[in-house]
């Protein structure tokens, strides 16, 4: 139990009389989500947050055909430990690769998109990766010593 639970809140955990109501000095906080195990269960599921919805779990990355003419038809479907959308593209244009079904045109969503992600599909696959950049927050800016307003 003190293994799960130094898992589970990144520090050791000191049980008192009642064994099932450890006792922690949490000053910090739990750890980050990225490496919190939320069920123990499951070791590898995490919280993920997607602009207004949360839960615990997976991501789920689909791949489908965007055809006017024709009926769309999924190509592709990823289930991974939630990280940054942006990683899961290159495992995506491979698979669509050994599969042969690798468009000439990949629309994606924000997330998916970045100026190497640009870069490396066109370099690496002849794809062009269609989708809104990310404009820099705020912190980004200032790093770069531009105002917050520029953006």
């Amino acid at each position: 139990m003190t293994e799960d639970w130094t898992l589970r809140y990144g520090r050791q955990v000191r049980l008192v009389s009642q064994p099932s109501h450890p006792a922690a000095r949490l000053k910090d906080g739990p750890p980050p989500a990225r490496v919190r195990i939320e069920p123990p269960h499951d070791l590898q599921a995490r919280w993920v947050r997607r602009g207004h919805r949360r839960w615990t779990g997976y991501l789920a990355h689909v791949t489908e055909t965007c055809d006017e003419k024709g009926v769309n038809v999924i190509t592709d479907i990823a289930t991974t430990v939630p990280t940054a959308d942006i990683t899961a593209l290159p495992g995506i244009h491979a698979r669509l690769k050994r599969r042969r079904l690798l468009p000439a045109r990949h629309l994606v969503d924000g997330g998916y998109t970045s100026v190497a992600a640009l870069d490396s599909a066109a370099r690496s696959h002849k794809i062009t990766l269609v989708g809104p950049c990310m404009a820099p927050s705020r912190l980004r800016a200032s790093a770069l010593g531009l105002p917050g307003s520029a953006w």
